[in-house]
């Protein structure tokens, strides 16, 4: 998921983030609008995206959840090798705290791409992973219905060598 696609708070622009009600969905003469309140922002102020409310993953008393009521299923069981799980509790610090689980909720969920996720023929399959999380590079592959935790090392930038390189081996 790109920032744009998540809620994340850490965005590079000033764009505002609210939790709103919407009212209504007003269609006249080919143009449509919403009516929202609860908004901080002022009248004629764009809106550029909207996100649906969801109790598992937001906290707004006497809120409604059409769109998605339930947390979805987990469709992968997650293990990790020894090598990643020593790495991801060497870094599950105060800065990470709960780092392992938050590994294991977010690819019970299977974040691959649709069309990575189930493809057509197992030869055509992808099945090593890798995302950035937080300062971390997070390597993972799937195994039929398991996701195996291969990775979990610091953000290598572009002037420090690579970790082999500094250990002169």
């Amino acid at each position: 998921m790109g920032i744009f696609a998540t809620r994340s708070i850490h965005r590079p622009n000033p764009i505002g983030m609210s939790a709103v009600r919407l009212e209504a969905v007003v269609c006249r003469k080919g143009s449509c609008w919403l009516e929202l309140s609860g908004i901080d922002l002022l009248d004629g102020t764009p809106v550029l995206d909207i996100k649906p409310y969801l109790p598992w993953a937001d906290a707004l008393t006497g809120a409604r959840a059409a769109m998605a009521p339930e947390r979805p299923p987990c469709l992968l069981e997650v293990t990790f090798s020894p090598p990643a799980l020593a790495s991801c509790r060497e870094r599950e610090t105060a800065a990470n705290p709960g780092l392992e689980a938050l590994i294991r909720g977010m690819l019970a969920l299977d974040p691959r791409p649709s069309h990575q996720a189930r493809p057509a023929t197992p030869q055509t399959a992808k099945t090593q992973f890798a995302i950035r999380l937080f300062d971390l590079d997070l390597k993972w592959e799937v195994r039929g219905t398991e996701a195996i935790v291969t990775g979990l090392e610091p953000v290598q930038t572009s002037d420090a060598p690579p970790a082999d390189a500094r250990s002169g081996g």
